[in-house]
């Protein structure tokens, strides 16, 4: 049954859980969302799985209307909330009885806003996601971007959700890469510009890459066979201007790949607005795997709290 009613779906508000992943051989992006730890947090808010779908809104503009009594949280980058014209702090648990209006007013700082429901979204995965994939048109709802009009249905699960906030790590725009599979042709003066150089997220940035401005490489003319890239990659085309894969990035590619940055720090570029200031920091493949492993652990605890 129909819970919650899209009254306004902003520019693109879409359905996403932790992506859909191996099928790139058969030319299928990722999907999933931007800012993997607002997922986990907006779920841990309703007492859901940390991967279970939730609506990514870019630019945090949204206007839902409830048709039956359900919990909901909002988070990801410093959303404005209003519950029937009065403003809600974000990162906490909301209850809406049935007419009752959500009202997401923009973002004070990031480019996009999650929101969860208690129980979760119902939709029928494909290929194993529930994930939108705009380009293929499949998962998520009727693989598309959400409209005015549209129905949600949510399983409905008034239990126990959590009483308080949860506060994440700031986006301080420290990315930390390691070398790609390109970066011995490209040379060390390229991998050491890449470091040192003053990056500001360009325009145009999006779920199909983050674009940066600043010195151009100096990189070599070489040309390779396209490959496959996953997201995390920093691709360097003719330009000297890098770029770094999304969620929704092509499966393969020409342009040489001087890094990757590691999969717990790409949501900082994906809430960083045009301007903002970049670095990038090296680090080993014992620290990279050390960093995923903190991540994990920091959210399985959380979670394993929450189910006791």
């Amino acid at each position: 049954m129909s819970t919650l009613e899209v009254m306004q779906a902003g520019p693109l508000t879409t359905l996403q859980d932790a992506g859909r992943c191996g099928f790139r051989h058969w030319g299928l992006a990722r999907a999933g969302t931007m800012d993997r730890p607002a997922q986990f947090h907006v779920n841990w808010l309703v007492g859901n799985p940390p991967d279970a779908p939730v609506l990514e809104v870019a630019q945090g503009l949204l206007e839902l209307r409830a048709l039956k009594p359900v919990t909901v949280a909002v988070a990801g980058g410093l959303p404005r909330i209003l519950r029937n014209d009065r403003p809600c702090w974000p990162g906490w648990p909301i209850v809406l009885q049935t007419g009752d209006t959500l009202k997401l007013k923009g973002l004070r700082a990031g480019l996009f806003a999650y929101l969860a429901v208690a129980g979760g979204f119902q939709a029928r995965p494909v290929l194993g996601s529930v994930s939108t994939d705009l380009f293929a048109g499949l998962g998520g709802w009727q693989g598309r971007a959400l409209q005015a009009g549209d129905r949600l249905p949510v399983e409905v699960r008034q239990g126990e959700v959590r009483s308080r906030g949860l506060r994440l790590p700031e986006n301080d725009l420290g990315v930390r890469v390691l070398p790609g599979p390109a970066c011995e042709c490209l040379g060390q003066a390229a991998w050491k510009a890449l470091l040192t150089a003053s990056w500001q997220v360009a325009s145009g940035s999006g779920r199909m890459a983050t674009l940066l401005q600043g010195e151009p490489l100096p990189v070599p003319e070489i040309h390779l066979p396209s490959r496959m890239v996953l997201p995390g990659t920093i691709q360097v085309p003719p330009s000297g201007l890098p770029m770094v894969l999304q969620a929704d990035a092509q499966t393969t590619g020409g342009y040489p790949e001087l890094a990757v940055v590691l999969e717990w720090d790409l949501w900082k570029l994906a809430q960083a607005r045009p301007g903002q200031p970049v670095r990038f920091e090296a680090v080993s493949p014992r620290k990279a795997l050390a960093v995923r492993d903190g991540w994990l652990r920091h959210w399985q605890r959380l979670f394993a709290e929450a189910d006791g």
